[in-house]
């Protein structure tokens, strides 16, 4: 049987949370403002070290890692759209490269569809 003040008895002891992920800090501040978050949380998804380096180098690490185990297919000779050139898409985008294959960037900001260019992504 399911306990509804499960989470509420959690909460009690919880001294606080990280959260990592723009849905779940969205959330967070739904959460603060009505009242219903019931420990401190700290977002760690807008801090430099999260957006400026596991945005970009974890996604270029994991993705071609992640895309080989599932598929058993090599990425050479592919083609790869990447939707966006923020930095999450660029270390898509350089992964891709890397791997072998042909990538396309998609972007709707002028400025980042211009960076996708000047890199060399079609």
């Amino acid at each position: 049987k399911a306990d509804p003040k499960k989470w509420h008895k959690v909460a009690e002891q919880c001294v606080g949370v990280s959260e990592e992920t723009t849905t779940g800090v969205h959330r967070l501040y739904e959460m603060e403002k009505s009242g219903t978050l019931l420990f401190p949380a700290i977002n760690v998804n807008d801090s430099c070290t999260k957006s400026k380096f596991d945005n970009l180098y974890g996604c270029r690490h994991s993705l071609p890692d992640s895309i080989m185990r599932a598929t058993d297919v090599m990425i050479a000779g592919k083609v790869a759209v990447i939707c966006g050139f923020g930095d999450v898409g660029k270390g898509c985008a350089m992964a891709m490269k890397a791997a072998g294959a042909r990538t396309i960037v998609t972007e709707i900001d002028p400025i980042c569809a211009l960076q996708a260019c000047m890199e060399g992504y079609e």
